[in-house]
């Protein structure tokens, strides 16, 4: 017997972000929901209170909102938070004319509102994100993670480029702390397309990736390993971002992602870190799906999350990549293992179809008040409900 499925009001904005993460979501969810888009991008007048919309449109289970529609009426603190977007390029001049009631009324709704921050930047939050989410009355899903919050006693030490204008700002840990409600937070990791998911490569030398912008761990394994490459034999390889001036272009930004998931591929081992604050940004999911054997700088309490020392990818610091890779360039069978363990965990456990299937079973079991708090187990969602039993979402 096949379950109807659950109507929600999607109030969203619709662009592209330079992360790709939160478009699959966003447009992934009419295969688990029947969705009612509202908001910038999904039709061109916005005139009507939310609560109105809910109204004229419903009946809804559920509400789902992204951010961005929270920072409606702070006109300079909204347009800081989309300068890096389409939408910039889109809407800005005249979004704050054209949609004088959006999304008033949201508060008035009386079924269950979700907050799906899915763009979130724990770099960049500032006061009012922080009092935004401590003040909404429901659940916040997304990348604020209280199992990897990692406090001012565990962040790196000595840091360089990037990180080292970010030391100032909260850690993870004192954001969490902030907004007080621990249940109300559910840490959602990002999560990978099919597309992404490539075939593995037979490789006869030895190369090394290093992707993305240069945080200290990252910069410390280019300072020590290109030099030598010659000496080792090691191929090593470094991708940073093209230049902001095109990532308001789609084109661009989608040749950006292909180009970055090639890379990858082509090489047999990749190293990323979490940056200072040990965080598990998407180059953790996005390296082992691309074929590449993940060798990583961890972020606090991988294994939670199904990440698994030697299994399934490599931990090591910067000084200890060479060694690493020279271990397994001796031990084939030891290094695909990893590789074909690594790009089980993420079509197991961290596909888009699979985080947005525990997005519908955590709906459900609030459209039906039951839900009380939940837990990651080696890569599993697990929800509680109000009797106290543990169930697997998926």
């Amino acid at each position: 017997m096949t379950m109807s499925k659950l109507r929600i009001l999607a109030l969203f904005t619709n662009f592209d972000y330079i992360n790709p993460n939160p478009v699959y979501i966003k447009n992934g969810l009419t295969r688990f929901f029947d969705v009612v888009y509202y908001g910038p991008g999904y039709s061109k007048v916005y005139t009507d209170r939310v609560d109105k919309v809910y109204k004229d449109c419903g009946p809804f289970d559920a509400v789902m909102i992204d951010t961005f529609p929270l920072f409606f009426k702070e006109r300079k603190e909204f347009q800081r938070n989309i300068d890096n977007t389409t939408l910039c390029l889109k809407y800005s001049r005249r979004f704050h004319y054209e949609y004088p009631n959006y999304p008033m009324g949201l508060y008035n709704i009386d079924a269950p509102l979700f907050l799906y921050p899915a763009w979130f930047d724990p770099y960049a939050v500032d006061d009012m994100t922080i009092e935004i989410i401590r003040k909404f009355p429901g659940l916040v899903i997304g990348s604020i993670g209280k199992e990897y919050a990692a406090g001012r006693d565990e962040i790196l030490k000595d840091v360089v480029g990037p990180d080292a204008r970010m030391i100032y700002g909260r850690t993870i840990k004192e954001l969490v702390e902030e907004i007080g409600d621990l249940k109300k937070l559910i840490t959602f990791p990002f999560s990978i397309q099919e597309k992404e998911y490539l075939q593995p490569k037979r490789h006869k030398l030895a190369s090394l990736v290093i992707p993305g912008v240069r945080y200290t761990c990252r910069q410390k394994a280019v300072e020590l390993l290109k030099p030598v490459q010659d000496q080792t034999g090691i191929k090593v390889l470094t991708q940073e971002n093209i230049s902001n001036l095109f990532i308001h272009w789609t084109s661009i930004n989608k040749y950006r992602n292909w180009r970055h998931r090639k890379c990858i591929n082509s090489s047999k081992y990749a190293y990323t870190c979490g940056s200072m604050y040990r965080y598990p940004l998407r180059k953790f999911f996005e390296i082992p799906a691309a074929g590449s054997l993940l060798i990583a700088h961890p972020f606090k309490n991988h294994e939670l999350f199904g990440f698994k020392h030697m299994q399934n990818f490599v931990s090591a610091e910067p000084e200890e990549i060479l060694g690493v890779i020279e271990m397994l360039e001796d031990d084939a069978d030891m290094y695909d293992k990893i590789v074909s363990e690594g790009q089980r965990l993420i079509k197991e456990k961290h596909m888009t179809t699979v985080r947005l299937s525990q997005l519908r079973k955590i709906v459900e079991s609030v459209v039906n008040n039951d839900y009380d708090d939940y837990m990651w187990v080696d890569g599993d969602l697990i929800i509680k409900d109000r009797s106290g039993k543990m169930i697997v979402a998926k």
